[in-house]
């Protein structure tokens, strides 16, 4: 189906071993649970800085990417609300295994 996310991914926090199924897909509220430790920074958009106000918050799904090179799609979340502005005009793209979903 299209939008939809079914991946096995492992998970890369320290001395985490396991492989978990994640299943994801547009739509779908997740709780950010983790900042990769890989961020790359731009002078404009201090992208540690916004994952550590994310943290812990619960967002909506907006897009599901995959990119070349990755063995998992990116999740998109709109968090502009965490910016003080229109939810939609700000895009984070997170791995998964950084994200939990959450059963409303």
């Amino acid at each position: 189906m299209k939008g939809e996310l079914r991946i096995v991914a492992v998970c890369t926090y320290k001395k985490c071993q396991l492989a978990r199924e994640i299943q994801m897909k547009i739509g779908d509220r997740v709780r950010i649970v983790g900042i990769p430790p890989n961020l790359s920074q731009d002078e404009e958009f201090n992208t540690q800085e916004i994952f550590e106000r994310c943290l812990g918050h619960v967002f909506t799904i907006a897009s599901i990417q995959q990119v070349d090179g990755l063995e998992h799609p990116l999740i998109g979340l709109d968090i502009g609300e965490i910016l003080r502005k229109e939810q939609y005009m700000e895009t984070i793209y997170v791995e998964p295994e950084y994200l939990e979903l959450v059963n409303d």
